[in-house]
């Protein structure tokens, strides 16, 4: 079985993994157009506050050190902030700009291999595809859209690890200080912070001589660490926060949770108690994790520097994952397991699953070819339910938004409007505060705004039916 999936001929690899990708590309492209709707919703408000008395340049500044939740929303909510004034608070070009950082994002992931791994491409780089450009992330591009949360982090981390690659001289450095900065004021980026702070004084204790190399990256992490405290307070924003779970195991079954949900291909009303994938992956992840740091502890002359550089990336990858689980299991432990599988937490998953894949793809062992088939099938086996579970979800959702904004378009009674929504949702998830105030809806009205844009489209469902209160019965 793998002598054939390693002796297929190059064009025929090259033809299939083509033939997947662009297969991949086109469901996420037709899934974001036609669900992503017109419609700031949730965690959108608060963000958009921001330019509720107009945009100036001032609000660049501002966007970047803007704290929502733990973290700070960074370059990510820099970039975003001009584009909403320039479309004119247009969710649906948010939402494809957030596709077009997870392709990006899978592209650097493609480089990564490449370059550590300087193979002719095969079968094996088939999971790199389906595990870059999913739908399990569904949520953060077209339910809630917020580029900063998650995807936009993995791109930076993607970008911090191929930068990471290149040679020694001052660009690569002012480079990786850059990023740095970014990643810790760009949402969960800021998990790389301690596998890059760790990459560092692993370098320093093997060439203490060249110290004058890691000093500046060193202090660019330093100094990330210190301009993120300023005026910083930490908000959960999650009722019922404790700060430490009388029972610490808690931590742990939140977080195999998390790792085991990137894989499960079960309907999510299935219960799952024992977690074994995400035990699996787990011991992955903790397994290519010590035997990296342990091999660049050590002082060996006969290492090769593509091996260093292979373990670093390594070590990189999985901190920022371990990072991001610890984390989120800290902030939302309390509220269950069950917590853990949300969409939102997919994307900083994939910096260990792409480590884990990297090493079982340079291993050449009885015990990784076997792994690297199981995580290939995962993948395969998950690529209906995936996208059942997102289509249904993302419909359920989209619905909910239009039925709100045309009972809203009736009358302009933000209360009539909730009143409507609640009576109509057969499965009692709606809450009036995911959808703002009367106020921010009256300026948007005002100022012709996000649904009220002429230009703009509101949803492409409208192709297929207009009435989608009726589909919320």
């Amino acid at each position: 079985m793998f002598t054939w999936i390693d002796s297929r001929p190059p064009r025929t690899v090259h033809l299939v993994l083509l033939c997947l990708g662009a297969c991949l590309l086109a469901r996420l492209a037709i899934f974001t157009w036609l669900f992503a709707v017109n419609v700031p919703f949730s965690d959108q408000w608060p963000l958009l506050s921001l330019l509720f008395d107009g945009f100036q340049w001032a609000d660049i500044p501002r966007s970047f050190v803007w704290q929502h939740g733990p973290p700070r929303l960074g370059v990510a909510f820099a970039l975003t902030t001009p584009i909403y004034h320039l479309t004119g608070w247009n969710i649906r070009v948010d939402a494809g700009m957030i596709a077009c950082t997870l392709v990006a994002a899978g592209i650097l992931a493609l480089r990564l291999r490449r370059v550590l791994i300087p193979r002719a491409w095969n079968l094996w780089d088939a999971v790199l595809l389906l595990a870059f450009w999913p739908l399990n992330v569904f949520e953060t591009i077209v339910i809630t859209p917020l580029n900063a949360h998650s995807i936009f982090p993995l791109f930076i981390v993607m970008l911090v690890a191929n930068v990471w690659l290149l040679e020694p001289s001052w660009r690569r450095t002012a480079l990786l200080v850059l990023l740095t900065l970014c990643a810790g004021f760009t949402g969960f980026g800021l998990t790389v912070l301690p596998a890059l702070g760790l990459l560092v004084l692993l370098r320093a204790w093997r060439e203490p001589e060249h110290w004058r190399r890691t000093l500046p990256l060193f202090l660019g992490v330093a100094g990330t660490v210190s301009l993120f405290a300023v005026g910083y307070r930490f908000n959960p924003a999650v009722e019922g926060f404790v700060p430490w779970q009388p029972n610490p195991l808690n931590y742990v079954r939140f977080g195999v949770a998390m790792l085991n949900y990137f894989f499960s291909f079960f309907h999510p009303a299935i219960p799952r108690s024992a977690y074994p994938l995400g035990l699996l992956f787990g011991a992955l992840v903790a397994w290519v994790s010590v035997r990296s740091i342990g091999a660049l502890v050590q002082r060996s002359a006969t290492r090769s520097i593509d091996d260093t550089r292979f373990m670093e990336v390594c070590v990189l990858l999985c901190g920022t994952t371990l990072g991001f689980v610890a984390l989120t299991a800290y902030g939302r432990a309390h509220l269950g397991a069950q917590a853990a599988h949300a969409p939102r937490y997919m994307a900083l998953i994939l910096p260990a699953f792409l480590a884990v894949h990297l090493w079982l793809h340079r291993e050449s062992t009885n015990a990784a070819r076997p792994l690297a088939v199981a995580l290939l099938c995962l993948l395969c086996l998950r690529l209906i339910p995936e996208t059942y579970v997102a289509v249904d979800r993302s419909l359920y959702y989209s619905n909910l938004k239009l039925c709100w904004l045309q009972s809203y378009q009736q009358d302009g009674d933000w209360a009539q409007a909730n009143a409507r929504v609640l009576e109509a949702d057969r499965e009692k998830l709606f809450t009036p505060l995911w959808m703002g105030s009367a106020e921010a809806w009256g300026y948007m009205a005002g100022h012709r705004l996000g649904p009220f844009n002429p230009r703009a489209r509101v949803t492409a469902l409208d192709v297929f039916y207009t009435n989608p209160c009726e589909r919320l019965q």
